[in-house]
């Protein structure tokens, strides 16, 4: 089910411009109905809405947790089965959703995709993504797994990362008995999902990944950074500062924004181990590109992350790897989630689905 007229999807898909972004080319999906604003008019009304509900300020873990989330809609056209899976990872039990269309045209070699769940590390569902792991499943006919990872602060880095490690594994192993051809296992993820993704494709799950997609992914908690962040980057209009400013503090390394929160999220993280933020594994900004998977980064116009993930395009494409970059603008962080209602969050589902088929 959508909400906004199929040819708005269509235009997403036919129609996209180039920009440099630390000196590299990257894709930009323009909005397909501007209407004389730059923010996307769907993203506009949504977060107005928001706004305008009396929406309580999250304060405390529960706040966050609480407010972590947005229930798309389904934009399946198939059945896809699901089944809930308990794995083990140095003796914790975690769950982990598989996803399969009932009718198949795979004879027990399908590609397989890892999901990983955003929220700061600390927040989030698998179920709140179970919609926009369905529709992959379908357009990309493969195996979905939709990782309940362990959250921090109760269950810190690296217990959520070797959740996801312990997914592949189980996958990797598996692969013919679940029907799974090995050399097509995928992963992807959202945020800080997107962060846990990139660390096992980058580092210790690398030659078992073929393809990797990261939605507008937190992969740097170095608060200093290693590039410089400008919000004159950010066109934004000046009717429009107040809705925008707002949503680029995530993430802003300027000096000009409130860095406890973004501080807070590493601690919470990393209470186990110290500060880890140069760490690949928890930074992965930082990792070693060589022989690492293709790779889509995926970025949202207005987000205060949106610099560290082309950052991350470029110095991957000076590191020689295989790599793509596409933003979509006139949205914020956490777009993709709001399937059925923001056209740019199917489309980037079917660019992801699209590379997932062509394995």
């Amino acid at each position: 089910m959508i909400t906004y007229p199929k040819e708005l999807l269509e235009s997403l898909q036919n129609t996209c411009a180039i920009a440099n972004s630390f000196g590299y080319d990257i894709t930009l999906k323009p909005v397909p109905d501007k209407n004389g604003t730059c923010i996307d008019p769907r993203e506009k009304e949504i977060y107005l809405k928001r706004i305008n509900s009396n929406h309580r300020i999250a304060q405390t873990l529960q706040d966050h947790r609480d407010d972590t989330g947005f229930e798309g809609l389904s934009l399946n056209t198939k059945t896809v089965l699901t089944d809930k899976l308990t794995l083990n990872c140095d003796g914790y039990d975690f769950t982990v959703w598989e996803y399969r269309l009932r009718r198949t045209n795979r004879k027990g070699d399908a590609p397989a995709l890892l999901y990983i769940h955003g929220g700061s590390f600390f927040a989030g569902s698998a179920q709140f993504m179970e919609h926009l792991c369905k529709y992959i499943c379908e357009k990309a006919d493969c195996v979905v797994y939709n990782i309940e990872y362990s959250l921090a602060p109760e269950r810190p880095f690296p217990l959520g990362l070797n959740d996801c490690l312990c997914t592949l594994d189980y996958v990797y192993e598996n692969a013919e008995s679940l029907g799974i051809d090995k050399n097509k296992i995928c992963i992807s993820g959202d945020s800080a999902g997107a962060g846990i993704a990139a660390s096992v494709a980058f580092n210790k799950g690398k030659s078992k990944i073929a393809y990797t997609a990261l939605l507008y992914p937190c992969v740097l908690l170095d608060v200093e950074g290693p590039f410089e962040w400008k919000e004159e980057d950010f066109l934004i209009l000046d009717d429009e500062k107040e809705l925008v400013l707002p949503r680029l503090n995530l993430g802003r390394i300027d000096g000009k924004a409130d860095l406890s929160f973004m501080t807070n999220i590493g601690h919470m993280y990393m209470s186990s181990v110290g500060d880890q933020r140069l760490n690949p594994e928890v930074s992965p900004i930082y990792a070693d590109f060589s022989d690492v998977p293709k790779t889509t980064i995926i970025t949202a116009d207005y987000d205060g992350l949106r610099p560290q993930g082309e950052y991350l395009h470029a110095k991957m494409k000076k590191a020689g790897a295989d790599v793509e970059c596409i933003r979509y603008c006139g949205v914020f962080h956490a777009f993709a989630e709001k399937t059925g209602y923001v056209p740019q969050a199917q489309d980037a589902l079917n660019e992801i689905a699209k590379n997932i088929k062509a394995l």
